[in-house]
């Protein structure tokens, strides 16, 4: 009977034992996930304060990030590290075309650009800091079609001609 106490109490030992080891691993994995700063920055031409909405998705903490050049032409996000990231996409403005998306980081940063100008950004810690990154996104303003003096010109004769054909007709109508 002693010898069946001692298994059952040896079997409990390592039983605390071994569940210390694995939530003290889920405890040390948790502690690793850190914040990878990434300065998102608006580039536009011209510079006439037009707000531009970024959509953050993903892992995101905050829905959108609202820019505007030159008054406030940057603005900063977390990425959470060990995740699948945060996704980046312009919601662009009418009149505005998105020309360019430059992302560069620290090493353990990773950028990757989709056909839809979506950016998808992820972080992973090497060492004791965590990488930092940026994104510029650049908008030209798109022209537009303004006619010359010279389209003007024959719009005007043609207006002109118009009503003196109108006139000429309605005389034409009231003599007969």
């Amino acid at each position: 009977m002693t010898s069946i106490f001692n298994f059952h109490r040896i079997f409990l030992i390592m039983l605390i034992i071994l569940s210390g080891l694995v939530l003290g691993s889920i405890h040390s994995a948790q502690a690793q996930i850190q914040n990878c700063p990434l300065d998102i920055i608006k580039s536009a031409d011209p510079a006439d304060n037009t707000p531009f909405v970024i959509v953050l998705g993903g892992n995101a903490i905050i829905p959108e990030v609202t820019l505007q050049v030159p008054a406030d032409p940057a603005d900063q996000i977390n990425v959470p590290s060990q995740t699948a990231g945060v996704t980046l996409k312009e919601d662009v403005p009418a009149g505005w075309q998105l020309v360019d998306i430059s992302c560069e980081g620290d090493l353990g940063f990773s950028f990757n650009v989709l056909p839809d100008d979506t950016v998808v950004a992820s972080c992973e810690v090497i060492g004791n800091a965590p990488p930092s990154g940026q994104c510029t996104f650049t908008n030209v303003k798109v022209a537009q079609i303004v006619p010359t003096l010279s389209q003007w010109g024959i719009i005007a004769t043609v207006g002109v001609l118009g009503i003196a054909g109108l006139i000429a007709y309605r005389r034409k109508i009231v003599a007969a």
